[in-house]
């Protein structure tokens, strides 16, 4: 039973709620059930897994599983184990998981294969992990972003994400340029504009590719924009400006999903 606010496990969960996944050498904190079973089926290495005192028999299966992977469980009491929480309502279970950067090698067999999405400067977490989510959903091949796009280790977005961060392939920190010596000068790039660009209905659509989603406050950079090699644009009701990025992204996504899946991976 950890019972002192001094536990080196605690200090590391509270570092991570506080630093909101800032750093790629970080560790992620996954909260409730559901991220940590997505985190057993995807294979994440779980460092530890804080379960709060008294509800070993509400998790016990989750528990079980855990142990038998060789993962160190612990009882916290529950004061103690509410201080690592990042939520209003907490869920009694904790874990710390160890995700290391994606292979590039790996990244980039599956990037020129399939889509990727880019996301150029997006700083909210919830958009963050909806993207994600809606990437793993829509069969994209991989997520990337540029500097100064909210981390996806933000616990915010990996709740959003709702598990999501954890099956796909993900790098941060690339610039347009790195991004394109990763997919090739040939990839097509897909942006998104609110007018101007071809409708997304009639516009045709490359089997595999870059679609870069701009930040919420300026759009696609002025770098990734020269990259473009399709404009478009959601055709909207009249009297709506905009969609939200993330909701405007996913109408995209499986648009081209539907147009022609590269789901299918090369081996």
């Amino acid at each position: 039973m950890i019972s002192s606010r001094d536990n080196r496990i605690l200090k590391a969960t509270r570092r991570l709620r506080r630093s909101k996944g800032g750093r790629e050498d970080d560790g992620v904190l996954l909260e409730g059930p559901h991220l940590v079973q997505t985190a057993l089926e995807c294979g994440t290495a779980l460092e530890v897994l804080l379960v709060e005192a008294g509800q070993r028999e509400t998790f016990a299966a989750l528990l079980e599983r855990a142990g038998s992977l060789g993962v160190e469980v612990r009882e916290v009491e529950p004061a103690l184990l509410r201080e690592g929480s990042d939520v209003d309502s907490p869920r009694g279970l904790l874990a710390l998981a160890s995700v290391q950067r994606p292979d590039l090698a790996e990244l980039k067999r599956r990037a020129v294969a399939g889509r990727v999405l880019y996301l150029d400067a997006v700083q909210d977490p919830g958009n963050v992990g909806a993207l994600i989510r809606s990437a793993a959903a829509s069969g994209c091949a991989a997520v990337v972003a540029a500097p100064g796009s909210c981390s996806w280790r933000n616990p915010r977005a990996v709740r959003a994400s709702a598990g999501a961060a954890l099956r796909l392939p993900l790098l941060w920190g690339a610039a347009p340029e790195q991004l394109r010596e990763l997919v090739g000068d040939t990839a097509p790039w897909l942006t998104l504009a609110a007018h101007g660009g071809t409708p997304l209905w009639s516009a045709t659509l490359p089997p595999a590719g870059v679609l870069v989603v701009g930040s919420e406050a300026h759009g696609v950079s002025a770098a990734a924009n020269r990259l473009a090699t399709h404009r478009l644009t959601i055709p909207l009701v009249a009297g709506v400006e905009s969609l939200n990025a993330a909701v405007a992204a996913s109408v995209v996504l499986f648009e081209w999903r539907r147009r022609g899946p590269s789901d299918a991976l090369p081996d």
